[in-house]
């Protein structure tokens, strides 16, 4: 509270000082993992915002919620946020080499959370190994489709990738 009691009888000369103001940025990562996180920033600051990762999904975008409704949050302006990372999970493509036996019920996809069993496929006079990786007698790689195993599959960008489950 100014009083004119505290300076006497003289005038007086009041000085304005500010800070700039800090906005921030609080992120819930839904299982996500990111490991540059822009917390704080000023007005003039080249915020990107960063693109976390989840094993088995996809990174859909940032969100918030603003009167009781999700927003995708494209870009930071001046003011605080509470951003949200959602994800889809992924869907692979498995590819089968037979190697001229027959197979009924082939599955031809699962998604990141599916436990699926791989078919046991038939050749007249032969006995079914199981499925590897490779088609040389050198490195061959059992794969299956549960717990910490590796499988062939083929996704849109590459041709055959090994991905761990």
């Amino acid at each position: 509270i100014f009083t004119a009691t505290k300076f006497g009888s003289t005038n007086v000369t009041l000085y304005a000082k500010f800070t700039e103001k800090v906005y921030t940025i609080t992120y819930i990562l839904n299982g996500g993992k990111c490991d540059d996180l822009v917390k704080e920033f000023k007005h003039n600051d080249v915020v990107v915002l960063p693109v976390p990762e989840r094993y088995g999904y996809s990174f859909t975008g940032w969100y918030e919620t603003i009167d009781d409704v999700e927003v995708k949050v494209e870009s930071i302006s001046n003011k605080d946020y509470n951003l949200i990372a959602k994800w889809e999970i992924m869907n692979y493509v498995i590819t089968y080499d037979l190697d001229g036996g027959t197979c009924d019920n082939l599955i031809t996809s699962f998604n990141h959370n599916e436990e699926i069993t791989l078919p046991t496929p038939e050749k007249d006079r032969y006995k079914f190994l199981g499925w590897y990786e490779t088609i040389d007698n050198i490195e061959y790689t059992f794969l299956l489709v549960r717990g910490q195993e590796t499988l062939l599959v083929s996704s849109p960008d590459k041709e055959k990738e090994a991905f761990r489950l």
